[in-house]
């Protein structure tokens, strides 16, 4: 088990702010919010065994969220205001509850993703993700 695998299945981070340590565990944030943590392989644990599984590339991703055949080359997002009704609600959702940071006038590959594992019912287990949002946040502010 490398690092990355332990931390995510454990949800510890070491942050070192004036030279202490602090320790977040994502079972903590389980705990804390009443959520459930899935014991089948999840997202975002096994997300690479997911994706592997489902075989969508980011223009299929595209083409369901917005219901067109046809892909714009290279579109780092999909816009809110292309995708259909359903995944424009979900999109919304999701923007505000889960992934709050970012901004709703489009959703990036890896949003996107997540709102076809919601829809797909694949497992998802938010603690783990809340906790890597913690960490991208954490690293993005250094």
């Amino acid at each position: 088990m490398g690092d990355r695998d332990f931390i995510v299945q454990n949800g510890i981070v070491r942050h070192h702010p004036e030279g202490g340590v602090g320790y977040i565990l994502a079972d903590k944030i389980s705990e804390f919010l009443g959520i459930a943590r899935p014991e089948s392989p999840s997202y975002p644990d096994r997300e690479e065994e997911i994706a592997d599984r489902l075989m969508l590339s980011n223009s299929e991703l595209y083409k369901l969220l917005t219901g067109k055949e046809e892909v714009p080359d290279h579109l780092p997002n999909i816009p809110h205001s292309a995708m259909t009704d359903f995944f424009r609600m979900l999109h919304l959702i999701v923007a505000y509850n889960i992934d709050p940071r970012r901004c709703t006038s489009e959703a990036s590959f890896e949003r996107v993703k997540l709102m076809v594992y919601i829809v797909r019912g694949v497992p998802v287990d938010l603690p783990s993700l809340i906790f890597w949002n913690i960490m991208k946040e954490a690293d993005s502010s250094r």
